[in-house]
């Protein structure tokens, strides 16, 4: 992505769509990427343009349709990947780039799969009871307790792993709901499928124990936002409070930064 995470993309009837997919196949297998999924934008990026500034800084090396391949597709980013830069013209491979994290977080929104080694096979659904405990038991101690549940871009699991949390500190613990902040994804409780395209709402009950989510989204899952609410938290501290911070999802650093 480009700076404000648009890239200027150009599209075109005329793409050698087909040539493009064919070349990459046969790159995938000449190295033997035989768990290797492959996704093609029918668009024409522009020379220059960085993909995934700030995270990754991968510069276009001219103006190109991109085959994203994901070579380890089960796991969760980042992972060995790499972009193929094909000629928009004859559809010929320009140049390969090892990566870490997918030229976009909604890559599924706007690459199409065409070559399809691995999928991610569904969990199982799993009940998950909670133990209520008297709530006298942690009252006087869980006031002075305060928490931030984060997860960046999330998918269902990521969801479910901070509910699950909320619950136990509500409801175990007894930590108030106000001292609790909730920030995940774009700042509701839509997520990511497994290709990377967000899941409409209503996203329906926590498989748990197919309840309805109790946790409140309070903000979406930014740096920013982080920031902002540890520093509001911050101000509330006494010297005897507690902070609990939570950090779900995916990660991973670039030249030393996170």
């Amino acid at each position: 992505m480009g700076k404000g995470e648009n890239m200027p993309i150009t599209r075109s009837a005329a793409l050698p769509l087909n040539i493009i997919r064919q070349r990459a196949r046969i790159r995938v297998a000449s190295y033997g990427g035989t768990a290797t999924n492959l996704y093609v934008h029918d668009a024409i990026y522009r020379g220059g343009e960085v993909l995934q500034p700030k995270r990754a800084d991968i510069v276009v090396p001219r103006d190109s349709i991109i085959v994203f391949a994901d070579d380890e597709p089960t796991k969760n980013w980042g992972h060995r990947c790499r972009y193929l830069f094909h000629d928009p013209k004859t559809g010929e491979l320009i140049q390969e780039l090892p990566a870490l994290l997918p030229p976009t977080f909604d890559f599924g929104a706007r690459f199409e799969l065409f070559h399809q080694a691995s999928t991610v096979s569904a969990a199982s659904l799993s009940q998950y009871p909670l133990l209520y405990l008297p709530p006298w038991l942690y009252l006087e101690s869980a006031s002075s307790w305060y928490a931030i549940l984060y997860s960046g871009a999330s998918m269902n699991r990521h969801v479910n792993d901070i509910e699950f949390l909320y619950r136990i500190l509500v409801n175990l613990y007894r930590v108030p709901a106000a001292n609790i902040t909730v920030l995940s994804f774009d700042g509701t409780l839509d997520y990511n499928d497994a290709s990377w395209q967000k899941v409409p709402p209503p996203v329906g009950n926590w498989p748990g124990d197919n309840t309805p989510y109790q946790m409140k989204i309070n903000g979406s899952g930014t740096k920013e936002e982080l920031l902002a609410a540890i520093g509001a938290i911050g101000e509330k501290l006494g010297p005897y409070d507690n902070l609990f911070l939570h950090t779900n999802n995916h990660g991973n650093t670039v030249n030393g930064v996170s």
